[in-house]
């Protein structure tokens, strides 16, 4: 990731934005609630859309790394509906793994957590191996679980704590070091904070994010790498 950011630069760099109008829109003056409440719901809208093809492009772009080729064309879009197509049937296949993992919390907490992990890779199986946006990605990705469900679990609780120490660094350690060089006390709420330290915290969680997207396909990756059977 470090290595080839120029090639997630665009992405991330669209990520950015409506982090950057929610931080700065209650900085600008004599602006009205109106106003502010319209950027605030547009920057939201922009959040879902922009993430959601965010994490279609940089999932292209680290296969394409990760393999030393680019992906086939027929997996980077989709014959009848373009690559509109394709962020409609992914947005499809997530409230659909919504659905489930909520119907499973119904059934008790354990459901869920199982539901969780053998569906983790139901979005790579139809974005990378163009498997059907619907069961058949939930089926692909429970066989790719299937017999190495705890060595999963584990490397998924590993990836998770290296996220959330990055995400303590770059969104919170770092906002607070640059406020204790400006006379603010350690810990301040950030919510009172100037607009530009709230930047540096909102930029901190967007470099995660995007990354996150990279580690998420590369441990697709290289779990299909394993071989399906135990």
């Amino acid at each position: 990731y470090v290595g080839h950011f120029r090639a997630f630069a665009e992405p991330f760099i669209w990520m950015l934005i409506p982090g950057i109008v929610l931080v700065a829109l209650p900085a600008v003056p004599n602006i009205s609630s109106a106003l502010l409440g319209f950027g605030i719901v547009a920057a939201l809208i922009g959040y879902a859309l922009i993430y959601l093809w965010a994490f279609v492009r940089i999932t292209d772009i680290t296969h394409a790394l990760y393999e030393g080729r680019l992906p086939p064309e027929s997996l980077t879009r989709s014959l009848s509906w373009g690559y509109l197509g394709r962020l409609v049937d992914l947005g499809l296949l997530g409230i659909l793994l919504l659905g489930v993992i909520i119907a499973g919390a119904l059934l008790f907490i354990i459901p869920a957590f199982i539901f969780s992990v053998w569906f983790m890779f139901a979005f790579y199986a139809f974005l990378i191996e163009g498997v059907s946006p619907g069961t058949a990605a939930l089926r692909r990705s429970k066989e790719l679980v299937s017999g190495r469900f705890w060595q999963i679990v584990w490397r998924g609780i590993v990836i998770d704590l290296v996220l959330a120490g990055t995400v303590l660094a770059s969104a919170f350690l770092a906002p607070q070091i640059v406020g204790l060089s400006i006379g603010l006390p350690w810990g301040f709420d950030l919510a009172l904070a100037p607009w530009w330290i709230n930047l540096i915290s909102q930029f901190g969680i967007t470099l995660v994010t995007s990354f996150s997207y990279a580690l998420a396909l590369i441990f697709f990756l290289a779990r299909r790498r394993w071989g399906v059977a135990a």
